[in-house]
């Protein structure tokens, strides 16, 4: 019986992969683009809420106090997604289980929601032109409706 030669450590870079991929969480690791997006809106958030405004739109549309509405909404819909994001867990090799689905959908219904406001702001502020501006935030929109969808009704 001849004996197999050892097999060839792996580079540096794979074990590193590797070792990420056993270390990250799993939520940021099947949905990193919705960990991205969170953390923006919550920023956006945080800033309108102790910062000047500088989105004129909704400066011009709404009274102080709705814009101080609108920037907690992007907070908490923030919080709410990425707690929803953080109880992702691995069940085997292409499955995961979302254990905080309330908390997932609040988040994705207010930050849904914060963007729409946005979108009719920017539309109503600078008429035909703020349909191009408005493009990405509806993708936003649209696929926050998709991933509602996607996690089934109430049950």
């Amino acid at each position: 019986m001849t004996e197999q030669p050892a097999p060839a450590p792996a580079p540096r870079r794979e074990q590193a992969r590797l070792w990420l991929i056993d270390h990250l969480p799993a939520g940021l690791l099947w949905h990193p683009a919705e960990w991205f997006l969170a953390l923006l809106c919550a920023l956006s958030g945080v800033l309108s809420l102790f910062t000047p405004v500088e989105t004129r739109s909704l400066e011009a549309l709404l009274p102080h106090p709705f814009l101080r509405v609108w920037g907690v909404l992007l907070v908490v819909g923030a919080i709410a997604l990425a707690s929803g994001l953080a109880s992702i867990r691995h069940l085997e090799q292409d499955r995961y289980v979302v254990t905080r689905v309330p908390a997932y959908r609040l988040g994705l219904r207010l930050l849904g929601l914060s963007t729409t406001v946005y979108i009719g702001a920017i539309i109503l502020y600078a008429g035909w032109a703020g349909l191009a501006a408005s493009i990405i935030p509806a993708a936003f929109v649209a696929m926050c409706g998709v991933r509602l969808l996607t996690l089934g009704g109430r049950q």
